[in-house]
């Protein structure tokens, strides 16, 4: 009989259901720090763009509406809200793997689905980073690190 070794590297699945229908498993690991880096990495260049994103729209805005109260520019309205969707679809492949954003979103192309993932998965991005941060402010690592000061 072989030894084995168990070995737990925090990988995450999650089941994906769109619209009721299960639409496959989403793996990813907040524990391994390369992937975190990409991820955060992420979350930072979001915030950056959608802040441009955001102005541009509010430029776009102040076209007016006809009498319908249609923005009179509702062809740029569009185009501007599918460019950030391809913007966020890209972002994803990068940082979970090609294909991912397919599987997650589907064709959709609205901002409301990628608000949904980003605020369904951040909590495990922050649960591993609480976990990482309290194995050293522990009342453990607390007396190891004033037996190891003493020295």
């Amino acid at each position: 009989m072989q030894n084995t070794i168990q070995i737990n590297t925090g990988t995450v699945d999650l089941a994906i259901v769109r619209d009721n229908n299960s639409a496959g498993t989403l793996s990813f690991n907040p524990t391994d720090t390369l992937f975190a880096e990409r991820f955060y990495a992420l979350l930072g260049d979001l915030q950056k763009n959608l802040k441009d994103y955001k102005e541009r729209g509010l430029e776009l805005g102040k076209k007016g509406v006809d009498e319908d109260g249609v923005p009179q520019n509702v062809e740029e309205h569009i185009a501007l809200q599918i460019e950030l969707c391809n913007y966020l679809r890209d972002k994803t492949d990068k940082v979970f793997g090609e294909g991912t954003s397919q599987k997650l979103f589907g064709e959709v192309r609205n901002l409301e689905v990628y608000k949904q993932f980003f605020d369904g998965i951040l909590p495990y991005f922050q649960q591993a980073r609480a976990e990482k941060v309290a194995r050293y402010t522990t009342e453990t690592s607390a007396k190891r690190n004033r037996r190891k000061s003493k020295k």
